[in-house]
């Protein structure tokens, strides 16, 4: 992000170490919690690593200007930028894919005009798809179909949590036995860990106290106080999402 907005301001002219960190370290502070003046610190050997990374790729190109090493992404290191930071889910940093929208609200139309007037660069089915990639509805769109996916995960991990716990419960008050819960629950109930290790024997393995308390009062609890607190956050975050779709 840092890369893009210093390319969208400096255009032809290109951009200087210090700019890129200087938007990245702006970024960051907005989306860091923790007080005023709070920001992820980036180095100065981070930046350099990160733009010769580019040159190498091919995704940036070099050149002096007044002495000063200066920098000017390619057509193929803007494609990839873009499609990097607003193709891919931010469920899991809700923060940062808020960053996003904003960014590409503020930035993408001098990107374009950028684009445009490096017309030997950017055909026009180049203009095409980059407006695609920076548009701000189809950002939201994307993100809110990630969050209705995890929403809809995690709303059936409340539900397996809830009926466990019942189940059990049930079966206790009736005197059955901890194995007998046990062959109950991994029957009926499914397992996300580990494909290489059956819900059963990964409960058999565990103490018999951990393992009453994790298919009792244990996964009652995990319902309440992590998958449902989820719920809610992503349900905030689409609900927002699907606001700015709009904007």
């Amino acid at each position: 992000m840092g890369a893009l907005a210093a390319q969208a301001t400096e255009g032809k002219s290109g951009f200087r170490q210090k700019e890129l960190r200087f938007y990245a370290e702006l970024f960051s502070n907005w989306v860091t919690l923790g007080g005023v003046g709070i920001t992820y610190a980036i180095h100065n050997n981070q930046v350099a690593r990160y733009l010769s990374f580019l040159v190498t790729d091919g995704q940036a190109k070099s050149f002096t200007r007044a002495r000063v090493p200066t920098y000017r992404l390619t057509r193929a290191g803007l494609f990839s930028i873009t499609a990097t930071l607003t193709t891919r889910s931010y469920i899991e940093n809700r923060s940062h894919g808020l960053l996003v929208w904003y960014f590409l609200k503020s930035y993408s139309t001098q990107l374009k005009e950028n684009m445009r007037a490096a017309d030997s660069d950017f055909s026009r089915a180049h203009q095409i798809e980059m407006k695609q990639l920076l548009d701000t509805e189809r950002f939201a769109l994307r993100q809110i179909q990630f969050a209705e996916q995890e929403i809809q995960r995690l709303t059936v991990r409340v539900s397996t949590a809830e009926n466990i716990y019942n189940s059990v419960t049930k079966l206790k008050s009736k005197g059955a036995t901890l194995t007998e819960c046990i062959e109950y629950v991994a029957e009926r109930f499914p397992y996300e860990l580990d494909p290489q290790r059956s819900f059963k024997e990964t409960l058999k393995k565990l103490p018999p106290s951990v393992t009453e308390w994790e298919i009792g009062l244990g996964s009652l609890l995990r319902a309440q106080t992590l998958f449902s607190p989820m719920v809610r956050e992503l349900e905030e975050y689409l609900e927002m999402m699907r606001r700015l779709s709009y904007t």
